[in-house]
């Protein structure tokens, strides 16, 4: 049984886009900018996800019995976090924290690295 229902990425895009453009909420940009990515770069098929407040929660698909996944938040002082667990019990394994600007290639090197997944371009 998996640990969390799945949004569609047209959802999790809509929900970030309406949360930036109708409320206001500037500082969540970043995450637009990585849902449409995950979309344009054709990694939707490869990748599912879950928001969580304003948290988005990734792993690979299919979803094993005990995936690993990264939790992927940008806070109001323009950072953005990535951690990786290996499972959902386990405590934060990778932490990085680096500029929003960053969210892109630092998003891809995470997932190329746990899970092979690649963006259809070089986004470095």
């Amino acid at each position: 049984m998996q640990p969390f229902v799945i949004d569609p990425w047209s959802d999790v895009e809509q929900r970030y886009n309406e949360l930036v453009t109708l409320h206001g909420i500037d500082f969540l940009t970043p995450m637009l900018w990585l849902t449409q990515s995950i979309v344009d770069q054709g990694a939707a098929k490869k990748l599912v996800a879950f928001t969580s407040m304003h948290e988005l929660v990734i792993t690979a698909a299919p979803i094993s019995s005990e995936p690993d996944w990264l939790r992927v938040s940008v806070g109001p002082l323009g950072t953005v976090r990535i951690a990786h667990r290996k499972s959902w019990a386990a405590t934060e394994g990778d932490v990085v924290i680096r500029p929003v600007d960053e969210i892109l290639p630092l998003f891809w090197r995470f997932v190329i690295e746990k899970w092979g997944a690649r963006p259809a371009r070089d986004l470095a």
